[in-house]
């Protein structure tokens, strides 16, 4: 046991010199030009243990940065449930808040109808700018899509034995076109692996415009882009321009190296003649 103790601190040691990289600074985030201009530089003596801390928490270099999503989810509660999927795209306005947007397909139960859902969803979260982050969140949803329910009933008997018909003898269900509306409050944890891609785990419950309430777990991946400005467009032919040398010939006229002899000759015409020297 005492053997175990003494080796768990230089282990833990081992691992997190292992995490961050062998070279003179972290590479935990240089795929991501904010972070690179913070921290790619060498460690300074006494630095390296705070630094190297500060760099595994670290994620601020998130603030106004954009990234794409996707997502899976499912989940249920009583009789209502779903199973979809999402693509979306989330902007992160400074390091502890950001918005998401996303196209959704769904297959859902709710309100004792199946649906087959296509719609946008819309949220908000707040975390902490670290790279294991828990966060809390709200959003809403609206979608359409048709659905079934069940044959209208033209009779009903009251009689000793009561008994309902339809005038659709051979109906099992109606297809309709139903839309769905929901809310929703969110809770879940983020990682960012890398400075661009980041996992999150979340659950959402929503409740919907039929009157039913149900869990939706989902799990997302997010890649931001890699930080640095756009590169200016080439919108034409390259143009060097290199000092020339300018001569006076014995003759009086000018001269400019490695221009045609037309301009050159124009250039000549151009200029005064040399006074005369009495």
């Amino acid at each position: 046991m005492l053997v175990r103790s003494t080796l768990a601190p230089f282990l833990i040691l081992m691992l997190l010199t292992l995490s961050v990289g062998c070279r003179g600074t972290s590479k935990y985030g240089m795929d991501h030009a904010a972070y690179v201009e913070k921290y790619d530089r060498s460690y300074e003596p006494g630095e390296k243990l705070w630094r190297m801390g500060k760099q595994m928490v670290d994620a601020r270099h998130v603030a106004g940065q954009t990234g794409g999503t996707a997502t899976v989810s499912g989940g249920a509660s009583g009789k209502a449930g779903g199973l979809g999927g999402e693509i979306g795209m989330v902007h992160f306005h400074n390091p502890w808040v950001s918005t998401n947007l996303g196209v959704n397909g769904m297959l859902t139960v709710t309100g004792g109808n199946g649906f087959a859902l296509l719609g946008v969803r819309g949220g908000g979260r707040i975390q902490p700018p670290t790279r294991l982050a828990p966060y809390i969140g709200a959003g809403g949803y609206m979608g359409i899509g048709p659905s079934t329910k069940p044959c209208p009933l033209d009779h009903v008997d009251t009689g000793p034995f009561p008994s309902t018909t339809s005038s659709h003898p051979d109906c099992d269900n109606i297809f309709t076109t139903q839309a769905i509306a929901a809310v929703y409050p969110e809770a879940g944890v983020h990682w960012w692996a890398t400075g661009r891609i980041g996992v999150s785990a979340g659950s959402q419950y929503w409740l919907t415009s039929e009157g039913d309430g149900f869990w939706y777990h989902g799990l997302t991946l997010t890649i931001l882009g890699d930080g640095k400005p756009p590169a200016l467009s080439d919108k034409g032919p390259t143009i060097s321009l290199k000092p020339a040398a300018a001569t006076i010939t014995p003759d009086g006229k000018f001269s400019v190296g490695g221009l045609p002899p037309e301009i050159e000759q124009a250039l000549a015409e151009e200029l005064p003649p040399e006074p005369t020297r009495e």
